[in-house]
């Protein structure tokens, strides 16, 4: 599981909070939404478990509500990044 706890700068924002891990090789990953006004948990599959285990940071971007941005580049613009700390 990984869990997010956004800033109140993103649910004041306009968009949707999408998730990313950022890959070592200098990628990123989709995750999905997260709720912008609280923790999110997100159940990662196994393919996204293994990522997460060599992601070395997290990234957030707002999209356009509606829209699903491709896995692999965000569309909107990234507003928050941050460390990767296992619990």
């Amino acid at each position: 599981n990984l869990f997010v706890a956004p800033t109140g700068a993103i649910a004041a924002a306009d968009g949707v909070p999408h998730l990313w891990l950022v890959k070592p090789e200098g990628g990123v990953q989709l995750v999905g939404t997260i709720d912008a006004d609280g923790v999110s948990r997100q159940t990662l599959s196994d393919a996204l478990t293994g990522q997460a285990g060599t992601a070395t940071a997290v990234a957030i971007s707002l999209e356009a509500p509606g829209t699903t941005p491709p896995p692999d580049a965000p569309q909107g613009p990234v507003v928050a990044s941050g460390e990767l700390q296992q619990l």
